[in-house]
């Protein structure tokens, strides 16, 4: 985050991060949905059998790094009530500190120094601390309306009477300000740290769906319409059926497409007595239709 985001619009600038955050969920939660439907209609049922167990296994794997995104992203979007007292991570005090300046005026220069100011205010009661003293305070007034918006607090301060000690009400609402932008800046924190686990994740799916392709083989051919040819040297075992699925002379026509090994091609009588029954003839034994 640069420097620019410890201005005014903490709460629009955590609600773009937590919008970030639910697109993922929903662009995760989008494909999770569509790979499951494509591996048990389209993907799985089509495997030869040798490679049925390893699909499962890549399937899943794929399935399970989707899955783990979704829990990564849903811990991140469900927030725990945040105070200024447990805030221990290094990186987001660092942060903060350099921030601490325009938050309190220049009165404090780190968190530290204001954690410290604030252990020495007494105990908060049912009016949240604020004592009649405050109500006259116009420095205390002014930072609790405007906490958010610390450019105004300082053009205001720059302007205000010489310093005086800080009141209660005055801590309460630096602390608050704290507590907003420390907020803002672990969820920028956790966000960024999604991404990258999640970018982490992509690559680990890349080659399981690369498998997964690999296992599939290269999409077969369109059948294409074709006779056999009652001229060719059939082979012997076959002259006999082809007998019984039409009239002599008359034409085969078969859904035909190219096989293994090369010049071979499986072939399916779609009509007559022969219907459903398939064939892996020579190439040479069939022929376009006129």
């Amino acid at each position: 985050m640069a420097d620019g985001s410890a201005t005014p619009g903490y709460a629009g600038w955590r609600k773009s991060l937590r919008e970030t955050l639910k697109w993922y969920a929903v662009t995760l939660a989008g494909v999770g949905a569509a790979l499951a439907a494509g591996l048990t209609l389209a993907v799985l049922p089509k495997l030869p059998p040798e490679s049925f167990a390893a699909g499962v296994f890549f399937g899943a794997l794929v399935l399970g790094l989707l899955i783990a995104g979704l829990r990564l992203v849903s811990d991140a979007l469900t927030e725990d009530p945040f105070l200024l007292d447990d805030l221990t991570d290094a990186e987001v005090i660092a942060r903060l500190d350099h921030y601490m300046p325009r938050l309190t005026n220049d009165r404090y220069r780190s968190l530290s120094a204001l954690r410290a100011a604030l252990a020495k205010l007494p105990s908060e009661g049912p009016t949240g601390g604020v004592t009649p003293k405050a109500a006259d305070d116009p420095l205390a007034n002014l930072v609790t309306r405007i906490a958010p918006d610390v450019l105004s607090v300082e053009a205001a301060y720059l302007t205000s009477a010489p310093r005086t000690a800080p009141t209660d009400a005055t801590l309460r609402a630096f602390r608050n300000a704290a507590e907003d932008l420390a907020a803002g800046l672990m969820l920028e924190k956790e966000t960024r740290h999604v991404t990258g686990r999640l970018m982490g994740y992509f690559v680990l799916a890349l080659p399981a769906l690369a498998t997964l392709a690999w296992l599939q083989g290269p999409p077969k051919p369109e059948p294409m319409d074709l006779f056999i040819a009652r001229d060719a040297p059939l082979p012997a075992a076959v002259v006999p059926l082809l007998r019984g699925c039409a009239d002599a002379g008359a034409p085969l026509p078969v859904k035909a497409r190219p096989t293994d090994p090369e010049g071979w091609w499986t072939t399916s009588f779609a009509q007559g007595p022969c219907k459903g029954i398939t064939l892996i003839l020579p190439a040479s034994t069939l022929r376009p239709v006129p």
